[in-house]
């Protein structure tokens, strides 16, 4: 499978509701397929810097789109999730992992989980890049949705268990 071109070109339109519509049509396909069909083809695509950037975005669904195809991303293979750590993603991750926004923080610390599962090395560069302290600062945190405390839970233990 090939991520359409027509997607590809979307990512370089100035105009931003273009943008927010390529990023939601590739958050779609994802959801659709199983991801080991449809991760390699983005990563291909050279989109993953671009996405990754999308972290950066004042629009709070777009954060949230990219986000979650980052944490699918980095859900993939070793090779895969390296393109996310090469993007400059963790620390991106690391502060959106504390946002007020529930679904924002959510797919963020889904993402750092994804990452430290993956291997020792990773896992360290998240540690150093302040993700283990993010993770307990929202164990810490005064009515903490649930479901992003059970995610949070979860990367903890994936830190300590690799």
């Amino acid at each position: 499978m090939l991520v359409p071109s027509g997607l590809i070109l979307g990512f370089g339109s100035e105009d931003p509701e273009i943008r927010k519509t390529v990023v939601i049509k590739i958050r779609k396909i994802l959801q659709n397929f199983p991801p080991a069909q449809f991760i390699q083809p983005v990563v291909d695509a050279g989109l993953v810097p671009d996405l990754v950037s999308l972290l950066d975005s004042n629009d709070t669904e777009l954060q949230r789109e990219a986000a979650w195809i980052v944490a699918n991303i980095a859900s993939g293979t070793t090779q895969q999730t390296e393109k996310v750590i090469q993007a400059a993603a963790i620390t991106k991750l690391v502060r959106l992992a504390v946002s007020p926004n529930e679904a924002i923080s959510d797919d963020a610390v889904w993402a750092l989980a994804n990452i430290v599962r993956d291997s020792a090395i990773l896992r360290d560069r998240v540690e150093d890049e302040g993700g283990i302290n993010a993770l307990v600062t929202i164990l810490n945190r005064d009515l903490c949705p649930t479901d992003v405390l059970r995610r949070a839970i979860w990367a903890i233990l994936c830190y300590l268990h690799p």
